[in-house]
Order: structure tokens, then sequence, then C-alpha cells
């Protein structure tokens, strides 16, 4: 997967990482995925109510837990 920054300090940021997807029902996933700077992260994606649960590690071990609503561009 490629992420890219889209806006704030991030913006124009990209990476490619290995990730690793865990298929919980349908339409829902576990994904994973370590960045090349050590942060760690975990999303639920459940594509049915279009919302992203996320818990992330970063590096120096501060955690962070955010959701909110996605899309899925075609």
């Amino acid at each position: 997967m490629t992420i890219l920054g889209m806006k704030g300090k991030h913006k124009g940021f990209t990476e490619t990482v290995e990730i690793s997807v865990t298929p919980i029902r349908p339409g829902v996933f576990m994904v994973a995925w370590q960045e090349e700077n050590k942060t760690t992260v975990f999303h639920i994606e459940d594509f049915e109510k279009g919302i992203i649960y996320a818990n992330i590690t970063l590096p120096g071990n501060t955690s962070l837990r955010l959701q909110g609503p996605f899309k899925l561009v075609k």
C-alpha cells in the first residue's frame, strides 16, 4: 500500500508499506502495517458503514486512537 499525506504537516509525504489484511466479516477488515520510522498502525475498516477505527503507536510509544468516515475511490 502507498501512503499519501493529503494535508497538514504530512502533506506530500509518501511511503509504500507491506500490509497484513484479516477479514473480520463481509465488508469489515483489520489492516495493519509498520512504517519506516517504526510507527505501527492497526485499522478496522468497515466498508458497509464507511468508517475506519485506527490505533496508532508512534515512535517514542505515544498512542493515538482515531475514527472517521471514508469513501471508496475507484
